[in-house]
């Protein structure tokens, strides 16, 4: 949780309720994982640098505050199995392996995500399609470029390749 006075500001983060396994990680892997009922809340000031990513990653991701990612990527992905691409400190892509029954993204009324020439990217997935996984926006998005850039909302496939 990061509550209303929290303000980071770091060249790229992942803020996870999910696991990563140390060898793994020091072997070049970024595989989050674990089924974890306990949620990713934002209610404060998250921003990267120019080109950096800001990535909550976990069963339920609740934004109310501020995430800002110029020119990089914003990230909220929830599910039980979560794979990461990182490359020379950018977020290059990501996979949800495994989804979870009542995965949840939302961006609350007073939230706002914002990547000014980059991406943003809210994905939620369940374990079958029998379940309920959501996405929910009341909040504000931005992704808007001035490089003239088209924009629009991509999936994990888009990302990855």
């Amino acid at each position: 949780m990061f509550g209303a006075k929290a303000q980071v500001n770091v060249r790229g983060m992942l803020a996870s309720t999910l696991a990563m396994d140390n060898a793994g990680f020091m072997a070049g892997s970024h595989v989050l994982q674990r089924s974890s009922s306990a949620r990713v809340l934002n209610e404060g000031s998250l921003t990267a640098a120019e080109g950096g990513y800001v990535a909550l990653v976990g069963r339920n991701v609740i934004n109310v505050g501020n995430i800002t990612a110029r020119g990089g990527d914003a990230l909220l992905a929830a599910g039980t199995k979560v794979t990461l691409q990182l490359e020379d400190g950018s977020l290059v892509g990501y996979n949800i392996d495994l989804g979870r029954a009542g995965a949840l993204v939302e961006i609350m009324e007073k939230g706002v995500v914002s990547a000014a020439g980059g991406r943003v990217v809210l994905d939620a997935q369940a374990t079958d399609a029998l379940v309920a996984a959501g996405v929910n926006n009341a909040g504000i998005i931005e992704a808007q470029t001035l490089e003239g850039k088209a924009c629009s909302a991509i999936t994990s496939s888009d990302m990855a390749g």
